[in-house]
């Protein structure tokens, strides 16, 4: 042990005039500044009269809730139909009716304020016999029109066969592709061809800005070359073929689940399942696999080589079990805030549908109801898969904070009032579109067709 060395007076006395200095000059400071932003600035800030503010719930309960940032007006509440938002987005596992344990939630944020802080979304699993396993999703959709297996006779899937006529006879040529459905008869019109090109319909990569391919799978390519023959006449040769798309139709997916999730080898977000017993944690980027294994463990299972265990303390239990964490979308650079504001009332917008119609894995489209793309999901599990609690969570965005600080639910479009400012008529109340804005239209940037998704072209 070191020996202490003993002050002498004189620095006693430097040392004690020093922190009386800095107290007193600290003083100052304080007097003639506000450091901080409270609950007169906010009344959120601190959970408002309701108590559905910042405060999250007690560690008994499985909930969701946001992770509070210092004057950020944020609530997360229950969802209601009218009035103020008097409960906490939490679970009671001991209730005995299942309807107890399956609850819509919506955390409520101004425009600017989930731009530029994006959202951290907590929650807490409590040891429980309910809960052996949780199952978390983030929401995603279609940025991009994909293929997909809904629609009879003729659904908006990639071409399986292709045929090109080739005739370098007629002058000055004369070049053309025609594309089919497996039976080979049936014509398959998601797909262009100009200038000796071909390109499946739902591939984007030639438009500017450059898009994904969405297009996966392979497909029989005939091409019909006819030439000169040596007698003056012509002669066919069928050049048969197999080729590749290229692509993969995760690639037009788009959202929070495709940064936090592991991702199938179709590029779709896979669901992250925790055993609480074990209390893993992710210790390296997870790797899911693509399987129809009638195990649904194998289904969603993620590999247990990327796994480890959080604590040798099986009792252990942790303030927050688990979170969704997205940062600033001005920095990912995003001109929309409907990468996080999931909220949408009436219709489900097609880019969320078409995922719910899409039926992946195929004949296993009830999956969805573990991965809802529409929503933050947390699930409790008994060790069979079989359900005992549903948290779904929208984040909703709020055009002007004086209308989001009342705490109380909208009515007549408080969160979207659109206009100009009061104070400066040259700016508008609505800077970032939601999906409640526009829900038949969806990109960030560049224009979008009438069906939800970017126009297409060769």
């Amino acid at each position: 042990m070191k020996n202490k060395i003993p002050l002498e007076n004189s620095q006693v006395q430097l040392v004690g005039s020093v922190i009386l200095s800095f107290f007193l000059l600290f003083g100052l400071i304080s007097c003639n500044r506000k450091n901080t932003i409270g609950s007169s600035d906010f009344p959120s800030d601190i959970g408002g009269t309701n108590g559905t503010g910042n405060s999250p719930p007690p560690k008994n309960f499985l909930w969701l809730h946001h992770k509070s940032v210092t004057g950020a007006p944020r609530y997360t509440h229950k969802d209601v139909t009218t009035g103020t938002w008097p409960d906490l987005c939490q679970v009671d596992l001991d209730a005995v009716n299942p309807a107890d344990r399956d609850i819509m939630c919506t955390t409520e944020t101004t425009e600017l304020d989930l731009m530029h802080l994006g959202m951290n979304l907590q929650y807490n699993v409590p040891a429980h016999t309910k809960c052996p396993y949780v199952l978390t999703m983030a929401p995603y959709f279609y940025q991009y029109e994909s293929p997909r297996t809904d629609g009879t006779p003729t659904p908006p899937i990639e071409p399986a066969v292709v045929v090109i006529t080739d005739d370098r006879v007629s002058p000055p040529g004369n070049w053309s592709a025609q594309a089919f459905y497996a039976n080979g008869t049936t014509p398959n019109n998601y797909f262009e061809a100009n200038n000796g090109k071909i390109r499946c319909g739902f591939d984007y990569t030639a438009q500017t800005p450059a898009g994904p391919n969405c297009c996966e799978g392979d497909y029989n390519l005939t091409t019909i070359l006819i030439e000169p023959d040596d007698g003056g006449g012509s002669k066919t040769t069928y050049l048969n073929s197999r080729a590749s798309w290229g692509g993969k139709r995760g690639s037009c997916l788009a959202g929070p689940a495709m940064e936090l999730h592991p991702l199938y080898e179709s590029g779709f977000p896979a669901p992250i399942i925790w055993r609480m017993k074990e209390h893993v944690e992710i210790a390296s980027p997870l790797i899911a696999t693509s399987t129809n294994s009638i195990s649904p463990l194998d289904l969603f299972g993620i590999l247990t080589p990327n796994l480890t265990l959080a604590s040798e303390t099986k009792s252990e239990v942790k303030p927050n079990f688990g979170n969704f964490e997205i940062a600033s979308l001005l920095v990912k650079k995003l001109l929309s805030s409907r990468y996080l504001a999931n909220y949408t009332q009436g219709a489900t917008p097609r880019p969320y549908q078409d995922i719910l119609d899409y039926n992946f894995p195929p004949g296993n489209n009830f999956y969805t109801n573990y991965m809802d793309p529409r929503y933050f999901t947390v699930l409790c599990m008994d060790t069979a898969q079989e359900v005992s609690a549903r948290i779904r969570l929208r984040i909703r965005e709020w055009n002007t904070a004086e209308a989001l600080i009342k705490a109380t639910e909208p009515t007549g479009n408080e969160d979207d009032i659109a206009g100009n400012e009061t104070d400066y008529p040259a700016f508008p109340n609505q800077d970032y579109l939601d999906w409640e804005d526009t829900s038949n239209l969806y990109r960030w940037n560049g224009s979008a067709s009438v069906s939800g998704y970017p126009a297409q072209s060769l």
